[in-house]
């Protein structure tokens, strides 16, 4: 039996978190205090108040006694609370705004960020897109990498070592009918990816006119034998695909790190091995082989013919990237759901499991003329989308500026960032449609919103006369305008919504939060002046405009922005 390369579980519960971020946790400062007054005192009744009323909010409702007093006057000694209004069996407290800026800039100024990391040694294999070569990323399936690629720039800003992955199918019934329709078509010409989808497109259509696919299954027949001939011509042919699909993902941002193939696990046997293990569990009817879930589902591992499923073969790579990693993440399209349950009651079933799996499903994007299918010949691809973003985005960026030339590469970056930005806004189990007027809205929930107000930011500080490095002694300790007070709240949570994305593997609460930090940085840049101002609070609120541009861009190098000066 296969069994895992022993090492501790990878699994950090969510109190575990807080360990590798490294910034003044007042929260958990907080709760230190109150858990002398109440021990049995629960961190969640401890909250950063959304409504402006307070700062935070302590709930005392589901503790016996009377000793809100008491509570009130420990909370009032830690220096950072500027006041605590005690309302019934809540505790309403507001905190010392500029104690929370100075630490913020602290750690900018010392360690380039804020919140400060240190590096975990635990391994994350992310696999992601993986989608058939057998036709370019299509707008409905791009999504996938989005959250992927996300998801792994979090992990690694998180200190985790993170691989990329993406598992080649060049095994199945799609893969054959694309190498299948070469020969048969286009054998004298050079393989192009037109050329291969044309006749991908035309070899399905033959098929479901006939009804046969006899020639296709008896291809896949030889491939499980390891016929090196084959395996080498259909991967050519894949390969020619594969290139595409990654200059599709460079040209929004992303890189994967390994491509693994299915038929590695053919031809080294690896496959054949694993169905030799599984033997004491396996069921037979007729000559096809099936494991029995839990539930009493029938899971094939082969053909009455003897040829391999899709399921064996994920099996052994999943086996292949424990080996190598402590904790896997499978980004996969919502209908691969239940391949992903029954995949993780085999590995914990019948393979020991002692790591961490997550599987992270995603609804797939449309367009407002439907959904999309590469074989039907209805699909927008990647490729299509972003020139048309890209020249929706230049044509709003002339208008606005009156210059031509300069304009290709904002308009570039816009577009890139629009796309990533409103795909992953939207939590990834909801459908959603592309709506170009939505994501390119400069006053809307986008990322050309985002990107203004880092510009703002960016001229703020450019028009300084102020050195920061000399200066930053000297803060005003005058009360800050609401809006300042608002913006410097906001930015101090910045590691708790990290931590949380994380705990949940869900970066599009990194795109929600940069939505509403930019707009209370706005608002803050419409009430508060910075410069011109008296000098202690001209430097306080240039610390402000700092912290807040560094964190943009720690956000927009995780979710995929491209960040410009001008605009």
């Amino acid at each position: 039996m296969y069994s895992q390369t022993t090492t501790k579980n990878v699994f950090r519960h969510s109190n575990d978190y807080d360990h590798m971020l490294m910034y003044q946790n007042i929260h958990e400062k907080l709760t230190s205090t109150i858990r002398k007054v109440i021990p049995e005192f629960k961190e969640e009744d401890l909250s950063f108040d959304k409504t402006g009323h307070c700062d935070l909010t302590v709930r005392t409702f589901r503790y016996k006694g009377d000793n809100m007093e008491q509570l009130k006057s420990a909370l009032l000694e830690e220096s950072f609370v500027k006041s605590a209004v005690v309302e019934g069996k809540y505790l309403n407290l507001s905190i010392d705004s500029n104690f929370l800026l100075s630490i913020m800039h602290s750690s900018i100024s010392t360690t380039g960020q804020y919140p400060d990391v240190f590096q975990d040694p635990e391994r994350v294999s992310v696999e992601h897109t993986s989608i058939n070569p057998t036709g370019p990323i299509h707008v409905g399936r791009v999504r996938n990498s989005i959250i992927g690629d996300s998801i792994s720039r979090l992990l690694k800003r998180f200190g985790y070592r993170v691989t990329t992955q993406y598992f080649v199918n060049d095994s199945g019934k799609q893969m054959m009918s694309l190498y299948l329709a070469y020969e048969k078509y286009n054998a004298n010409k050079q393989p192009t990816p037109e050329l291969l989808l044309d006749g991908y497109r035309r070899i399905y259509r033959e098929m479901e006119s006939s009804g046969s696919e006899a020639e296709v299954e008896e291809m896949i027949k030889k491939y499980e034998e390891g016929d090196p001939v084959l395996i080498n011509k259909v991967r050519k042919i894949a390969g020619v695909m594969l290139d595409d699909i990654k200059n599709d993902l460079k040209a929004i941002g992303i890189k994967i790190d390994d491509f693994t193939w299915e038929s590695d696990f053919i031809v080294s046997g690896e496959v054949k091995t694993l169905i030799s293990s599984l033997s004491d569990s396996i069921k037979s009817e007729g000559e096809a082989k099936y494991l029995e879930l839990n539930d009493g589902r029938k899971v094939f591992l082969t053909r009455s013919d003897g040829s391999t499923l899709y399921v064996v073969r994920d099996i052994a790579y999943h086996m292949y990237k424990l080996s190598q990693s402590d904790w896997l993440i499978t980004v996969l399209g919502e209908d691969h759901s239940e391949h992903g349950k029954t995949l993780t009651e085999i590995l914990k079933t019948h393979f020991d499991l002692i790591k961490r799996l997550d599987f992270v499903f995603n609804a797939f994007v449309s367009l407002e003329t439907g959904s999309m299918s590469t074989r039907k010949g209805n699909a927008v691809t990647l490729k299509e989308l972003i020139e048309k973003t890209y020249e929706k985005s230049r044509e709003i960026i002339v208008e606005k500026r009156g210059e031509k030339d300069s304009n290709d590469e904002i308009a570039r970056k816009i577009a890139i960032s629009a796309i990533r930005f409103n795909i992953l806004k939207v939590s990834a189990s909801k459908a959603m449609i592309f709506r170009w007027e939505d994501a390119l809205d400069f006053n809307g929930d986008s990322a050309p919103f985002v990107i203004y107000s880092y510009v703002r930011a960016s001229n703020i500080i450019k028009k300084s006369e102020m050195n920061m490095d000399n200066e930053t002694s000297s803060i005003s300790d005058k009360e800050l305008a609401r809006e300042e007070r608002t913006l410097v709240l906001n930015m101090y949570t910045y590691p708790f919504i990290l931590s949380e994305a994380v705990k949940n593997l869900k970066p599009e609460a990194l795109a929600n939060y940069a939505f509403m930090l930019s707009k209370t940085f706005n608002d803050f840049y419409e009430k508060c002046k910075v410069n011109d101002q008296d000098s202690e609070i001209t430097i306080r609120r240039l610390m402000t405009v700092t912290v807040y541009k560094s964190i943009m861009e720690d956000i927009s190098s995780i979710i995929g922005i491209q960040l410009v000066t001008e605009m």
